[in-house]
């Protein structure tokens, strides 16, 4: 994957207490930028060792960045876009200075738009593209709108904008290749923005419960390969404890898992189950069903739903205190995403980060997965008629994404309990070389991908029946899609 081959140069790059600089297009000099810290002027990396950008000038245009945000839910914001002023902060200093980068490169101007709640932000969107009054360059929008965008004609084909190349490392074109359908490709991951990151899912674990119960260390278990569904139970079932001796198992006990309904997409990825897979010609056909899928699936969310050892927060809580029982250290293991980092700094206790378990010790690699609802993306109206100028900034903002801001996220990320060590960064490294993503649950056909996080709310295990129930829906969907993408044409 595009990112994470660059994560223990720029972390190690952190730690050393420097910031790789971006450079401009300048004829091969080298260029002045603005330092991030105090804000005076130093010299940039030769221009030798930077790719070649196209020297346009782009007569003080205004390239407006219109972000769908997930239910202005502050963990899953778009906070790497816009920063006002310098503050001494690294990463809103790192901000500050790519926009004023790219504007001295292009003689342009950026300006940024987030609408935090995500219906009413692609409602906006919709409305902006079907009035044709070229109010956004740039879209970040969330997966969960995605196939709407699509069937009503907001975004374009990507794939051909001048002045890109996503082959570069600062596009993922993993994505690029996932996200298409019928050679089309609409949206793609880049490091326009690091929020993609945060959507991909992963396990954190309780450093002091697995010194406290001699328990086998989970970063070992991942590079030995033996980190599995088998092992997580059992480690799990090891220290499970009605706390209050109340014969009832609540908020006040201790359990091995904690977990949300949402957690059942990427255990399902984890094991290689996706809701729908492309054949030859990019387009998509329901796959749940197929090989060893459903008796995987029932093996696993059979163990899952031991209320002796796992704690689903949504399902006994609501949706507030997602994170409490882990935090409260009273959960060994906690299924979650990369966005719960910055929800457990204040933790007593230290954690750590691994991927998803695969089934057992015959899968080769482990699968991590981003979300299907909130995963942002980048994509471009289709009323945006200025491309060649579009693909120039694009290409730019991502590059100084990934050369400026980047270092500086993960900084942030790491920051309190996950320790920025070896093993930290090596777990990184794995989630993010090993990202998947499943087009059938981020187009939801037939809302099953919906279904199958609810019945994980409610414990259900009736998956045969659910997917007979749904399967006319699942294709009719998917025949809408490849109908809409045809008419395209």
């Amino acid at each position: 994957m595009k990112k994470a081959r660059l994560i223990s140069l720029l972390l190690a790059t952190l730690t050393a207490g420097n910031l790789m600089a971006s450079c401009g297009n300048d004829g091969g000099k080298t260029t002045d930028s603005t330092d991030a810290q105090t804000g005076t002027e130093s010299e940039s990396v030769e221009e030798s060792t930077c790719p070649s950008f196209p020297e346009i000038d782009m007569d003080g245009k205004e390239f407006t960045i219109f972000a769908e945000g997930w239910a202005s839910f502050d963990p899953l914001s778009i906070n790497d876009i816009m920063a006002e002023e310098l503050t001494g902060d690294s990463l809103n200093d790192a901000i500050y200075n790519r926009n004023v980068k790219v504007e001295k490169q292009y003689n342009c101007k950026v300006s940024f738009l987030e609408v935090g709640d995500t219906i009413a932000a692609h409602n906006q969107l919709k409305q902006s593209v079907m009035a044709a009054d070229q109010s956004y360059d740039i879209a970040i929008m969330r997966t969960y709108n995605y196939l709407s965008a699509i069937t009503n004609g907001i975004i374009m084909d990507i794939s051909d904008i001048p002045n890109t190349d996503y082959a570069q490392p600062w596009w993922d074109q993993n994505s690029l290749d996932s996200l298409s359908v019928g050679g089309k490709a609409y949206a793609i991951c880049g490091d326009i923005t690091m929020n993609d990151e945060k959507s991909i899912w992963c396990v954190f674990f309780n450093k002091k419960m697995i010194d406290d119960y001699n328990l086998d260390d989970p970063n070992q278990l991942v590079e030995n390969g033996t980190w599995t569904y088998d092992k997580l139970f059992t480690m799990a079932e090891t220290v499970s404890a009605d706390l209050d001796g109340n014969d009832k198992r609540d908020e006040h006990d201790r359990y091995g898992i904690g977990y949300i309904g949402d957690s059942s997409t990427p255990i399902c990825m984890s094991v290689g189950i996706k809701i729908a897979e492309k054949n030859n010609d990019d387009l998509p056909g329901f796959s749940f069903d197929k090989g060893e899928n459903i008796s995987r699936y029932l093996d696993i969310f059979t163990k899952l739903y031991n209320d002796d050892i796992a704690y689903d927060w949504h399902t006994r809580q609501g949706f507030t205190g997602e994170t409490d029982i882990f935090t409260n250290s009273q959960a060994l293991f906690c299924l979650g995403g990369v966005y719960y980092a910055s929800l457990l700094r204040d933790m007593k206790d230290d954690f750590g980060i691994i991927p998803y378990p695969k089934y057992d010790e015959t899968q080769t690699d482990y699968i991590s997965s981003a979300s299907s609802n909130f995963l942002s993306v980048c994509a471009v109206p289709v009323t945006n008629d200025d491309l060649e100028n579009t693909g120039a900034f694009m290409e730019y903002y991502a590059y100084l994404g990934n050369t400026d801001i980047r270092p500086q996220f993960y900084d942030v990320l790491l920051q309190g309990k996950v320790a920025r060590d070896d093993e930290s960064v090596k777990m990184l490294d794995t989630l993010f070389d090993t990202v998947t993503y499943d087009l059938g649950g981020i187009f939801d056909f037939g809302r099953f991908g919906s279904e199958i996080l609810d019945m994980c709310k409610k414990e259900d295990l009736n998956i045969a029946s659910k997917i007979e129930k749904k399967r006319n829906a699942i294709n009719k969907d998917i025949d809408k899609l490849i109908e809409a993408i045809t008419e395209t044409e």
